[in-house]
C-alpha cells in the first residue's frame, strides 16, 4: 500500500533505505524513552521462533522446508537472468509458535515475547533487513497492552489492510492451524477488522464478530 503522495513516488528507491537506516538509529533511543513510561517497545531481539520459544514457548513444525526446481523455458531467451535465478527456490518451513504471556503491537502487528523481545521471523516489515528497522521503534509510548484471558491466536500481519496481503497473509494461517493437531485451537482471534472485507471473509471462515 502506498502512503506517499503522487509527486513524490518517483523517489521511493532513495527514501526507504534513508527511512530504514535512520530508523536503526532511532531504535535505541526509543527503547530508552520507552522505559520512562511503561516500557512497551521491546527492548531485544531474536531472529528466529525457536529463539523466542527457548524460554517461555513452544514451536511446532507444521511443514519442512522445501526445494523447487523449475525447468528453464525454451522461449523467449532462457538465459536471461531473471529466469535463471529463478529456475531453484527454498520454501521455507511452515511452523506455529506459541508464547506464555507474549503480546501483539502496533498496527503491523509485531510479536513480542513476555520478556520483550521482538521476535523477527514473524514481524519482519516490508523492505528492511533487520529488526531494529521496524517503523514501531518510531513510537516510544504506545499505549499499555489490553490482557486478554485464555489462548489468543494471533491472524493479522503487516500489510493485512491491502486485500492481496488479508488473502495471501492473513487467512492462510487458519490453515497452518487445522494442519497442526497439536495445538490447541485458540479462544479468540486477533484479527484485522477494520475494512468491511477483512469482516465479511472472517465470517465466511467461521470468525464472527464477536
Amino acid at each position: 500500500m502506498v502512503r506517499l503522495p503522487e509527486r513524490m513516488r518517483p523517489l521511493f528507491p532513495y527514501l526507504k533505505p534513508a527511512y530504514s537506516v535512520a530508523t536503526l538509529g532511532v531504535a535505541p533511543l526509543a527503547t530508552r524513552l520507552s522505559g520512562l513510561r511503561g516500557g512497551y517497545l521491546p527492548r531485544r531481539t531474536v531472529s528466529s521462533m525457536e529463539d523466542a520459544a527457548a524460554h517461555n514457548g513452544r514451536v511446532y513444525q507444521v511443514r519442512p522446508a522445501r526445494v523447487i526446481e523449475r525447468p528453464l523455458p525454451e522461449e523467449p531467451k532462457p538465459s536471461h537472468p531473471l529466469i535463471a535465478e529463478n529456475v531453484r527456490e527454498t520454501v521455507p518451513r511452515v511452523a506455529l509458535l506459541e508464547l506464555d504471556g507474549g503480546r501483539v503491537l502496533g498496527p503491523e502487528a509485531a510479536v513480542i515475547t513476555a520478556d520483550g523481545a521482538l521476535v523477527d521471523e514473524l514481524s519482519r516489515y516490508f523492505g528492511t533487513g533487520r529488526a531494529r528497522q521496524h517503523p514501531l521503534f518510531w513510537h516510544p509510548f504506545p499505549p499499555p497492552p489490553t490482557h486478554v484471558p485464555g489462548r489468543l491466536g494471533v491472524l493479522a500481519s503487516r500489510g493485512d489492510r491491502n486485500y492481496y496481503h488479508f488473502l495471501c497473509d492473513v487467512l492462510p494461517r487458519l490453515a497452518i492451524v487445522e494442519e497442526c493437531p497439536e495445538i490447541e485451537v485458540p479462544d479468540r482471534w486477533y484479527v484485522p477488522q477494520a475494512f468491511r472485507f477483512q469482516r465479511e471473509l472472517l465470517d465466511l471462515a467461521g470468525i464472527r464478530e464477536d
